[in-house]
């Protein structure tokens, strides 16, 4: 399996020759137009190929061996285009270092035309930033990956 979004963060200071990375738990909650290039933000279709809508967004974790286990506060936004603002998701979480958590996300049907001219049928993508907290209890140094994608998967399956 392949995640189609992959971000870092770090816990204490980069070892030599190692690219900077946020601090984790430095991430603030999203404003404006969405970021495409901001690396914590994942996008994709309301539906897969062979017309699979999409259930949840899932996220994983990794990091030092030494922190499996340890926890990290999740909280996602999604972003509303017609008011062009964020929307916070339900079901704040908390995901184990090598775990992974589920995001229930909205999959809009397409809208009735009120117009020939309106472009409001369209539901759009599904754009949405994660914003993980610290990590649980004492510090551990290093590199914690992060990894989402849209499931379509039943709920429960």
């Amino acid at each position: 399996m392949r995640f189609p979004t992959v971000f870092r963060r770090r816990v204490g200071d980069a070892p030599e020759g190692a690219p900077d990375l946020p601090a984790l738990g430095s991430d603030k909650p999203p404003s404006g137009k969405p970021v495409a290039k901001a690396d914590n933000f994942h996008t994709s279709r309301l539906v897969n190929f062979n017309g699979f809508p999409s259930q949840r967004v899932v996220v994983g974790l990794m990091g030092p061996e030494e922190a499996l286990g340890r926890t990290v506060p999740l909280t996602m936004w999604l972003h509303e285009d017609a008011v062009d603002g964020w929307l916070r998701l339900p079901g704040d979480m908390k995901i184990e270092v090598g775990g992974i958590a589920y995001f229930d996300s909205p999959c809009l049907i397409d809208h009735g035309r009120g117009r020939s001219d309106d472009d409001s049928h369209n539901p759009g993508t599904l754009d949405v930033v994660l914003v993980p907290g610290e990590l649980s209890g004492q510090p551990i140094d290093g590199d914690y990956a992060f990894v989402i994608g849209t499931d379509v998967s039943n709920p429960g399956c």
